[in-house]
């Protein structure tokens, strides 16, 4: 029997904080995805006026700030996931954490200049 604990088992460092960083984005994606699509044809179902309504409360700050985070979620995803890729293909296994980081750094400079970009626009 192991004396280990939970968090023993799972302080991986960087590998772990990238798979579990990429499946949470994953599920929010998917998460929004789907509200995303039924509020939309729920609004166009409804006629003009209705879907006029339901654009306009996806123009106010909240949203915009949701909007945001969607782009930095879809961002860390894609590239993350491209990292992934190059991993299976036998491509960068040596520089997994370096990868990881470029990613997640990467992602976060788009974050900002996303942000600073909406920002601009309340």
């Amino acid at each position: 029997m192991s004396s280990r604990t939970v968090t023993d088992r799972y302080r991986a460092g960087a590998g772990m904080l990238a798979w579990i960083l990429h499946r949470i984005s994953g599920l929010a994606l998917s998460f929004y995805l789907v509200i995303h699509i039924w509020d939309v044809s729920a609004a166009a179902r409804n006629g003009a006026t209705s879907f006029s309504e339901v654009m306009g409360t996806f123009n106010t700050p909240f949203w915009k700030i949701m909007d945001t985070l969607l782009v930095a979620a879809v961002v860390f995803h894609a590239l993350n996931g491209i990292r992934i890729l190059l991993f299976d293909a036998g491509v960068g296994l040596r520089l997994q954490r370096a990868l990881f980081w470029l990613s997640f750094v990467t992602s976060l400079a788009i974050f900002v200049f996303v942000l600073y970009k909406t920002a601009q626009h309340f």
